[in-house]
């Protein structure tokens, strides 16, 4: 995982010792090479602050999710080659955004987020083209 044990216990609300008792209690669960799959249901309640930055963190990722579909289908069309994610991801913020100031508000999310949404269109593309898949549809807005 990209989050640091204290990252991610102050992201879903928990101490890292809970954590580590979750690690330990699942590590306790083998029972000879077999391992018993275990699920966890948590229950977060996130302030109104927490909602309007969890669904502004969904919004644009969203948006750059379907920013790359469409940049990457442009490009297609004009150059027939296609962009990495990664490639695509230091374009976005070294050239795209600091020469549009009103795209601003993509830095003020979890760059992780960001990151994570253009490699999983990245992969949606890769699956595509190996034929594991359909091509990749943008996403819309959940009701």
């Amino acid at each position: 995982s990209n989050y640091k044990t204290q990252e991610f216990a102050e992201m879903i609300g928990v101490s890292v010792k809970t954590l580590q008792r979750w690690d330990k209690e699942d590590k306790n669960q083998i029972e000879g090479d077999e391992e018993i799959a275990k699920d966890y249901k948590t229950e977060i309640n996130p302030t109104p602050e927490q909602k309007q930055i969890i669904n502004r963190t969904i919004g644009v990722c969203r948006y750059v999710y379907n920013f790359y579909l469409a940049h990457n289908q442009e490009i297609y069309k004009n150059d027939k080659r296609f962009v990495s994610g990664m490639d695509f991801s230091k374009w976005l913020n070294n050239e795209f955004i600091p020469n549009n100031p009103d795209l601003h508000w993509i830095k003020e999310v979890s760059s992780k987020s960001v990151k994570q949404s253009v490699m999983n269109a990245e992969r949606a593309f890769k699956n595509f083209f190996k034929g594991k898949s359909h091509f990749p549809e943008f996403k819309k807005k959940a009701k």
